[in-house]
């Protein structure tokens, strides 16, 4: 089965609903016009809290084997190529350990540094910019995703108000130099375009961004981006070691119809955006604990979510994006 790969980064597009947005409707308008009660956020917090205190009491050792169970340790070869691409149709799900080795995240640490420091830079009342970068902090330049993908230098955006904490930094590999090329390498690699290809003609990697999370204390419930099938990946480039690092998270074999999702799309009816999951069979939960350098690529019609930082965490993954 070929998985329809749009983009790799669209549900981090700063404008998707989230949990954390601050409109909370008690109602909403019909096409024919009257009003149906909706779950708020309050609601769905309430729904989705059992499956999270389930999974905080866990050990570690059984978030690894969970973790282990969608795991691959290389996609360089026709055999790894495969393992993976079984995971994933099966499982929705399939994370490869290593795929960028200490080298290549050695790349990454001067465009990352050069990131922060301009981040560091800005203030809630004005932005920074530079020869090589601008953030937006106070004033938006760029609003919509394609606007900050095709902006003429890295572009940053501090988010605000519920998503405070959260930034996204557009096309971070312009700021590492004469390591930019290395940088790249492993997302045009040929096991990994093997992977996401759809048909014969293979991806074509643009954007290559950079995501931080911190301190992110509420985040949506579990919920799918769509409920048609397309594909997401990233690397981690933080170790993720338990839940306080706000680990991504996926419900194994929830990508393909059956009767979880029939009765989440009854239950989203109620609720803002109709998407969201709350009921899940949590021994199929994966959260994913990973070191830096590992692979995430999941089927977003599958439900999944973030978990929740603990104060103070912080997160970095980057995303390739493909058209």
């Amino acid at each position: 089965m070929k998985l329809r790969f749009p983009r790799f980064d669209r549900s981090e597009n700063t404008s998707r609903v989230t949990s954390s947005s601050p409109t909370d409707p008690k109602t909403s308008n019909t096409s024919g016009g009257s009003e149906q009660p909706v779950f708020g956020t309050e609601e769905l917090a309430f729904l989705n809290a059992a499956a999270l205190d389930y999974l905080r009491s866990l050990s570690l050792a059984d978030l690894r084997r969970r973790v282990d169970a969608v795991s691959v340790d290389e996609i360089d070869t026709t055999a790894g190529v495969a393992a993976a691409s079984e995971l994933l149709e099966k499982e929705g799900i399939v994370i490869v350990r290593g795929f960028l080795d200490q080298t290549r995240l050695r790349s990454a640490d001067g465009a990352i540094s050069r990131a922060m420091d301009a981040l560091d830079a800005a203030s809630p009342e004005r932005n920074y910019e530079d020869d090589d970068i601008l953030v937006q902090s106070a004033e938006r330049v760029a609003t919509s995703y394609t606007a900050m993908a095709s902006y003429p230098k890295t572009l940053a955006t501090i988010r605000r108000g519920a998503d405070a904490g959260m930034v996204d930094v557009f096309n971070v590999d312009r700021l590492a130099g004469d390591q930019r090329d290395a940088l790249r390498e492993p997302f045009v690699s040929e096991g990994l375009l093997k992977l996401i290809a759809e048909g014969e003609n293979p991806p074509e990697a643009k954007n290559l961004n950079l995501y931080v999370n911190r301190d992110i204390t509420h985040t949506r419930g579990f919920h799918a981006d769509s409920f048609g099938k397309s594909l997401k990946g990233f690397v981690y480039l933080s170790d993720v070691k338990s839940l306080d690092d706000g680990p991504y998270c996926f419900v194994r074999r929830t990508h393909v119809d059956g009767p979880w999702r029939k009765a989440n799309q009854k239950i989203s009816e109620l609720a803002q955006a109709k998407t969201e999951s709350p009921f899940i069979d949590i021994s199929m939960a994966v959260p994913v604990l990973a070191p830096s350098g590992s692979l995430i690529l999941s089927d977003q019609a599958g439900i999944h979510r973030g978990i929740p930082q603990a104060p103070g965490a912080e997160r970095r993954l980057m995303v390739m994006r493909y058209l």
